[in-house]
């Protein structure tokens, strides 16, 4: 929105709270910017299909909520609240996503997809993996797999020798972001798509405890 060059920014977003605090944000980094550029922000799931925005875009991304681990609302609007397990969410939300996608995005460009498998405590679920193979079944290429590092808190202590508060320790954590890019036209994609870890679309995977989840 703030960039010169006066790109669009297209956005789904199912949570109504948010959707006037877009467009004021918007309105305002456009006022102050003085830049022309178009903001389509639809208050729905990424799922949804928007016809007008098909081969428009020249990248995409998103980080979508993990399932059911991270919840932004209470509405029914959200993907989990929509799905009855995970299996529901990769086939309902996370395949028509990718599908939408797909079709917005101009031969060649690029989708960034950042996502991580769940762990134990929240049901063990492969949703990276599977998102990375959804995504070559549906024709896109991965092409790498990028590593993001963030600072999740500080801790904090006293030290010994002043007595004063001091920072003592970061604590970070990093989440992978996968790169797909559509084909160009004419490209030859891989007839197999590329496994992150092994066996998940059948409902199995190795988790970090090397026992297999089976599929209920």
């Amino acid at each position: 929105i703030s960039s010169k060059y006066e790109y669009n920014y297209y956005g789904t977003d199912p949570n109504s709270g948010l959707h006037k605090h877009y467009n004021d944000q918007a309105d305002f980094v456009r006022k102050t910017l003085r830049t022309n550029n178009i903001t389509d922000f639809r208050c729905q799931g990424s799922e949804i299909f928007v016809p007008e925005w098909e081969g428009k875009m020249d990248i995409s991304f998103t980080s979508p909520p993990y399932f059911n681990t991270e919840k932004y609302s209470s509405e029914l609007t959200q993907s989990a609240a929509k799905c009855a397990n995970y299996y529901s969410w990769r086939d309902d939300f996370m395949r028509p996503t990718i599908q939408n996608v797909y079709k917005y995005l101009k031969p060649g460009c690029y989708y960034l997809l950042n996502l991580k498998n769940l762990t134990p405590a929240f049901g063990s679920f492969p949703a990276l993996n599977d998102w990375a193979i959804v995504a070559q079944q549906e024709g896109f290429i991965l092409e790498d797999v990028e590593v993001m590092f963030y600072q999740s808190s500080r801790q904090f202590g006293v030290s010994k020798k002043t007595g004063k508060k001091r920072e003592v320790k970061f604590t970070g954590d990093k989440e992978p972001v996968l790169v797909l890019r559509k084909p160009r036209v004419g490209e030859t994609i891989p007839e197999k798509p590329i496994m992150l870890f092994p066996n998940t679309i059948d409902g199995t995977w190795e988790n970090r405890n090397g026992k297999k989840r089976n599929k209920e």
